[in-house]
């Protein structure tokens, strides 16, 4: 038996040890506490607010219209930083077909959605790529931690993701052009996965699915904002909320609830070194913007997925994601996914990614840092490689 035969068997091993583990946790907290999906409750008590003509970024609005709708028996969320609204305005759109069900029926009602996407996406991934067996997308899906604190929280990017893996079969499979465009574009309140997919399109020269994506972002966006009841007030709202989040996610010398499941390597960064939130926000736009052009340099000749999950890795490490954002980096790399060249530091991310890090940061705080230290590390290694692969083919052509 060949080494990558070996390390096909101990991948899977591996996998479907922490998919148990983690999936046994998930049930047993599942099955005793409450059901209450955080990010859900905000965002569709948000466009509940907004449909009933008050600011949807606006704490006190949130309070009164959660007041005035929900349950008398629900206790009122406290909308605080956890429960802040930073989505783009086009939000609304994707939670209005929510708002025909109460929220006590709806939250069971996403949970059933969030699972199905899932197991919609593996099949959609085993079908873009045919020769990764399903049962690997599944565990790989299931041993990731990021997998379950989404179930949890009622994160829509379950949903989103399924919107995209469709986009991506219509677009390289069936070879539609403007459909896939408004399928992402749809998903657009999440703009900080539209980067490294645009300039994924942009170089694959897919540009009227390019166009289409801009044009369904624009026209919600715009159509939620002018059907508001106070456009100026609503984008300075969420303009406010964009900074307050951000400061909360680097708060110098502290850690919270957001920092310790942050990806972005800014944010070690400001829990060592009291420097301005407005100059780390320029150092690290300034780094994603340039390491995203770098990429897509020296990866021009590379095959489809390859790019799309550099440029994803260069997001995540240098953007802001949380940590069950994650899952579409798991994805990209699966649809990338080269068993006879993947780097050791490649098994060192997917372990990170697995092992319950948080309860070992209980004992030891630094811990809830490794996850965007190692992402640090593989994506300078992931773009380092390419770099070499790329002048060693130029060397070889030149010869």
């Amino acid at each position: 038996m060949n080494v990558l035969k070996y390390r096909q068997i101990i991948l899977t091993v591996f996998l479907a040890g922490m998919a148990i583990f983690n999936g046994l946790k998930w049930t047993y907290q599942f099955s005793q506490t409450p059901y209450k999906p955080l990010d859900f409750r905000t965002y569709y008590s948000g466009a509940q607010t907004y449909f009933n003509h008050l600011n949807p970024y606006d704490k006190n609005d949130l309070t009164l219209n959660w007041l005035r709708s929900a349950n008398p028996s629900f206790e009122s969320p406290k909308y605080g930083v956890h429960e802040t609204v930073v989505y783009a305005p086009q939000f609304v759109w994707f939670f209005w077909p929510y708002q025909v069900f109460d929220y006590d029926s709806v939250k069971w009602i996403q949970l059933f959605i969030n699972i199905l996407s899932l197991l919609i996406s593996i099949w959609l991934i085993s079908k873009i790529r045919t020769d990764i067996p399903i049962h690997l997308i599944l565990l790989a899906f299931c041993a990731f931690k990021g997998t379950w604190f989404a179930l949890s929280n009622g994160q829509p990017m379950i949903q989103i993701l399924l919107i995209i893996l469709t986009a991506f079969y219509l677009l390289f499979v069936k070879n539609y052009k403007y459909l896939p465009g408004i399928l992402i574009g749809i998903c657009g309140f999440k703009f900080t996965f539209l980067i490294p997919i645009a300039i994924f399109l942009l170089q694959q020269k897919k540009y009227k699915t390019f166009t289409m994506i801009s044009f369904t972002v624009l026209i919600l966006n715009i159509t939620a904002i002018a059907t508001s009841g106070s456009p100026a007030l609503m984008l300075q709202s969420w303009k406010h909320n964009l900074s307050t989040l951000y400061n909360y996610n680097h708060a110098f010398s502290e850690f919270n609830g957001l920092n310790i499941i942050n990806c972005s390597s800014s944010v070690v960064l400001r829990y060592f070194l009291d420097i301005p939130t407005t100059k780390i926000h320029l150092i690290y736009t300034s780094l994603l913007l340039a390491s995203s052009f770098y990429c897509l340099w020296i990866l021009r000749r590379q095959y489809e997925f390859r790019l799309l999950f550099v440029l994803s890795l260069v997001s995540f490490c240098f953007g802001q994601h949380l940590i069950y954002d994650i899952l579409f980096l798991m994805t990209y790399w699966i649809l990338q996914y080269d068993n006879k060249k993947e780097p050791l530091s490649a098994w060192l991310l997917v372990l990170t990614l697995c092992l319950p890090l948080s309860i070992m940061a209980s004992k030891i705080p630094f811990i809830h840092f490794v996850l965007p230290i190692v992402l640090l590390i593989y994506t300078s290694e992931a773009i380092y490689s390419d770099y070499r692969l790329r002048r060693n083919k130029d060397t070889k052509n030149a010869s």
